[in-house]
């Protein structure tokens, strides 16, 4: 196993075309080759959104030839058409173009139910040269069902937690939300949380809002976007051991398992 990784996340405008959402891919793609990324991670609708012709397109064989092309590991979501139904599909494909994780949504945002899509209800946990990892596809990371899951993942030995995103703005509070959440959560459960974003205007009623993060254990946020600027953001991270790992969680809870309780309710 390597002994530091090298991750950079990518927040951009969401592209209204293949052909846009390729380009901007590309571009990021050999910034990131230029800085020496291990893994470079893409926001939400990365490559293009619901369109008709992708019943005819594959997003993830474009992903994994440009994985392939700038040897260079990739995580993202994009829209897929499977069968008959649409879903938004989390990805990571490893710097020889194997799709090493392919995960749907399971939460869905409004506008993703009124278009049709489906959710999917599983979460994978994969192996790399850099440690475990899993996929949690925007909504599905600050949801009140996502703290139950964040800890299933830690207990099974993940380390990293992908985050592709949209970066909605629904309300006022939008932006603290996701920000204060992927805090808390990368600290309760001594998890990375790598969170790639999208800015200015997208598919929904609602602007993006940016704040892309790369969210340490211990440190808090290493580095966070603007809310409103393309940007590439780029941090060192120091690969752990098991040993390392399993000694880090258990110094910081007390008790170290869920407490058996038991619920009662008294009647007046």
């Amino acid at each position: 196993m390597k002994r530091s990784l090298k991750i950079g996340i990518v927040q951009a405008k969401i592209p209204f075309s293949i052909e846009e959402g390729e380009s901007n891919i590309l571009k990021f793609a050999r910034s990131a080759k230029e800085a020496n990324i291990d893994v470079l991670g893409l926001p939400e609708d990365c490559v293009c959104g619901r369109f008709k012709y992708l019943e005819s397109y594959s997003p993830l064989d474009f992903i994994s030839k440009t994985a392939k092309r700038f040897n260079i590991s990739l995580f993202g979501s994009n829209v897929t058409f499977e069968g008959e139904n649409y879903y938004s599909t989390g990805f990571y494909v490893d710097n020889r173009g194997r799709l090493l994780s392919k995960v749907h949504k399971i939460i869905l945002t409004k506008p993703e139910k009124e278009a049709g899509f489906r959710s999917g209800n599983k979460i994978q946990i994969f192996n790399t040269k850099f440690g475990k990892m899993a996929i949690l596809i925007c909504k599905d990371a600050f949801s009140r069902y996502s703290p139950v899951w964040f800890h299933e993942l830690k207990k099974r030995g993940v380390e990293y937690v992908l985050v592709p995103s949209m970066s909605l703005r629904v309300n006022d509070s939008s932006v603290n939300f996701w920000v204060h959440s992927m805090w808390l959560i990368a600290r309760w459960f001594d998890l990375h949380i790598f969170a790639p974003g999208t800015v200015g205007k997208n598919y929904t009623p609602f602007p993006s809002f940016g704040n892309a993060l790369i969210v340490d254990r211990d440190s808090g946020f290493l580095k966070r976007g603007s809310q409103n600027e393309e940007e590439l953001l780029i941090a060192e991270i120091t690969i752990r051991t098991k040993e390392e790992i399993e000694k880090s969680y258990k110094s910081k809870w007390d008790p170290v398992k869920t407490p058996n309780i038991k619920y009662s309710t008294i009647r007046q």
